[in-house]
């Protein structure tokens, strides 16, 4: 996850989608897939509401982006980097309980 915001400010949400997508078959590619459909799930909550309820994995979402108009696709973009960084913060705190059990 840790390069994967990085990837969507120097390309773009829906290169990096594609990416994630183009890559799910591979070792790597798996937690790609995982984190695609959780920005998926995000964007289509009815509390969120960017995208369509339905439109609730990777590739509903990239089906979905690539007919949308340029500011749906910032206002998605923009969410989504929140929302990664959101969950940066969850991963951080977990590695830092598993550094504590480790000693």
């Amino acid at each position: 996850m840790s390069g994967f915001p990085a990837l969507v400010i120097n390309n773009g949400l829906l290169s990096a989608l594609a990416f994630a997508a183009s890559n799910a078959g591979s070792p790597k590619g798996a937690g790609y897939s995982a984190l695609g459909n959780a920005i998926a799930q995000h964007l289509a909550d009815p509390d969120v509401a960017l995208v369509a309820a339905n439109r609730r994995t990777l590739q509903d979402l990239l089906e979905e982006l690539v007919r949308m108009d340029s500011y749906g696709l910032l206002s998605c973009t923009e969410e989504t980097l929140f929302f990664l960084n959101y969950l940066r913060r969850f991963v951080k705190a977990g590695q830092g309980d598993s550094r504590q059990a480790q000693k």
